[in-house]
């Protein structure tokens, strides 16, 4: 049981590692929920074996302690946590990946982008977001920084519209609240 903690412990340290040079990410956030269910499953194993319980009991625990970890991370809206996250948060890298933050995350997080634009600005790489063949004019590299300010709000206002097209297309079934919510901030917001 012991080794197992400590392979978890290592594995935790490698994530954060992982985290602090290159941002968070979804499976990222998915290796401590699974560590946090090993580590769980490890101590009701401990008590298995010292209380001498049986494996319905391992079992029906178990299975309870995976339903609440579960359900408390729905709780939680990752796109938004993870954008702040990486736009507050300075990596070893000193980059973050805008082509994640983009396109990678849904819509949720077109308020923090559009709030936090400078910080996206100043972390982003001088390289594009797209492969070659989809830079067309921009070239290989940002040559400055406002190049690289044009280009960002170029793709900002295009998840913009893209978010935009598909909420008009949505029925009342459909509402949430983090949808309600941006759509609120683009209303407000200049285009």
């Amino acid at each position: 049981l012991v080794q197992n903690a400590v392979l978890a412990l290592s594995v935790a340290i490698r994530n954060l590692r992982y985290i602090d040079h290159y941002g968070l990410a979804y499976k990222r956030i998915g290796v401590f929920i699974f560590l946090l269910l090993v580590m769980v499953g490890l101590a009701l194993l401990y008590v298995k074996i010292k209380e001498k319980r049986t494996f319905f009991y391992f079992i029906t625990q178990g299975s309870w302690a995976i339903y609440a970890v579960l359900l408390l991370s729905c709780f939680v809206n990752w796109d938004i946590f993870i954008t702040k996250y990486n736009l507050t948060t300075t990596t070893k890298s000193g980059v973050i990946d805008g082509h994640f933050l983009i396109y990678g995350l849904s819509y949720k997080n077109l308020e923090t982008l559009m709030e936090n634009r400078n910080d996206l600005i100043k972390k982003m790489p001088n390289t594009p977001l797209e492969n070659k063949e989809e830079r067309g004019e921009v070239g290989d590299f940002f040559s400055e920084n406002e190049q690289k300010a044009r280009y960002i709000d170029q793709k900002l206002r295009e998840k913009r519209a893209n978010f935009e097209i598909e909420q008009k297309d949505l029925s009342i079934l459909s509402w949430n609240y983090p949808d309600y919510r941006t759509t609120l901030f683009l209303r407000n917001s200049p285009r």
